[in-house]
């Protein structure tokens, strides 16, 4: 009796041992089978939301790209097209850039790349380690020898100008050289991209920029020049060391603050060197979080979904004195100028011209009016270049290479017109 007791038992122990264990196996397959069934329709769910994701956004009005996009034209549809494939291309690049919700796709991209790999999305623009950006063809031109020129390069270059300043006195007009800088000049080692790091230990010397020769071949003929690399140099406690930078992080241009302190530099210069009278101009400013345009120029161009913060500075002109000779001028260059303060120097009446030709756009009427330009003929300039009392030739150190954009080539084909 006692034994079967003791069987008894051991059975029942059996017995719950072997439903513990069958109940932990129907548990757990129960579990796999809700993870696998969830996994599927989580999937499901995905796939579903990619598909229908254009037509979900087809009513959402996103913020556009920045930057310039080659327009994709719609091949014709004809068999040639359709057996060669180029119909089915062309449509193709057509709905990917026609797409809604591009710009969103593109943005949450590039914001992927910039915050965890520290890659700028724009193959222009250069990233360092401190998300400094810069223009990779001012990278090229400083330190890897883009737009390298020879010594008689340099000269000839120089003599375009030299030629038409010594024209222009015999008519009893003035020229003036405006130099501007590029950003990797006030860049340290440090500063540089790793990329570039690498290609510059590769090299067995660095090639010479033009700057340094272009500036000597115009002083020998004591052009009127007003070079603010040098005049940078000379005032670095103010535009070097001072607490707001003349090149903010997140641009290709000096500082729109920088950049107007020194427009009022030049607007002095030629009052003080020539027997032309500008108005005298004074810079305020305030700090902002709120960029104005060119000082995040390059930031936008990344085309990210969310900006980091910087802190920027908002500049007024305030007119100190506001006599003035107006002259009739001729302001050529390239970007640069938008800083600059021609706008608020140039100010006339009727009798007194104002042409400013920037890359390839015009200003004219005072600036009330602008074009864009292919060639130099388009702009009805020949008939008023008699009139003209100055030239102002802004050259980027950049562009030395490509000084005045064939303006100055063009001006001295049409010497007659100054007559």
């Amino acid at each position: 009796m006692k034994m079967n007791t003791q069987m008894h038992q051991k059975l029942i122990k059996y017995y719950k041992i072997v439903k513990e264990f069958v109940e932990d196996i129907k548990s757990t397959y129960l579990v796999n089978m809700n993870k696998h069934f969830l996994r599927k329709m989580l999937f499901v769910f995905i796939l579903c939301l990619v598909i229908l994701f254009p037509f979900i956004t087809l009513n959402i009005n996103f913020e556009p790209l920045n930057g310039v996009e080659y327009k994709v034209k719609l091949a014709d549809f004809n068999l040639k097209n359709l057996s060669d494939n180029s119909y089915q291309n062309s449509l193709d690049d057509y709905i990917d850039q026609n797409l809604n919700s591009k710009p969103l796709i593109v943005r949450l991209r590039n914001q992927l790349l910039y915050d965890v790999f520290n890659i700028s999305p724009n193959y222009a623009v250069a990233l360092n380690d401190d998300k400094q950006l810069i223009s990779k063809e001012v990278l090229n031109y400083y330190l890897h020898g883009q737009y390298y020129m020879t010594d008689a390069e340099v000269k000839n270059k120089a003599e375009q100008f030299i030629k038409f300043d010594k024209i222009l006195k015999q008519h009893n007009k003035k020229m003036l050289i405006l130099i501007t800088p590029a950003k990797a000049r006030y860049l340290d080692y440090k500063d540089y991209p790793e990329a570039d790091k690498i290609l510059m230990s590769t090299y067995k010397y660095k090639k010479p920029v033009a700057y340094d020769r272009f500036i000597k071949e115009l002083k020998k003929e004591n052009v009127l020049l007003f070079d603010s690399i040098d005049f940078i140099e000379k005032n670095k406690n103010e535009y070097l060391e001072d607490a707001a930078p003349l090149f903010n992080d997140t641009g290709h241009h000096w500082s729109y603050y920088k950049g107007r302190n020194i427009g009022v530099e030049v607007i002095d210069f030629v009052t003080e060197n020539t027997d032309i009278t500008w108005p005298k101009l004074k810079i305020l400013a305030s700090r902002s979080e709120v960029a104005t345009y060119p000082d995040d120029d390059l930031l936008r161009l990344l085309n990210l979904n969310k900006n980091p913060k910087y802190t920027y500075m908002n500049t007024a002109v305030q007119y100190v004195d506001t006599n003035s000779s107006f002259p009739s001028v001729v302001i050529s260059g390239g970007s640069f100028l938008g800083e600059l303060l021609f706008p608020f120097a140039t100010y006339g009446l009727d009798f007194n011209k104002v042409y400013h030709i920037e890359n390839k756009l015009y200003y004219m009427n005072h600036y009330d009016d602008k074009y864009e330009f292919e060639k130099y003929d388009e702009i009805p300039i020949k008939k008023d270049l008699k009139d003209i009392d100055l030239f102002i030739f802004e050259i980027n150190e950049v562009n030395i290479y490509n000084a005045s954009f064939g303006f100055i080539d063009y001006l001295l084909d049409n010497l007659e017109y100054l007559e």
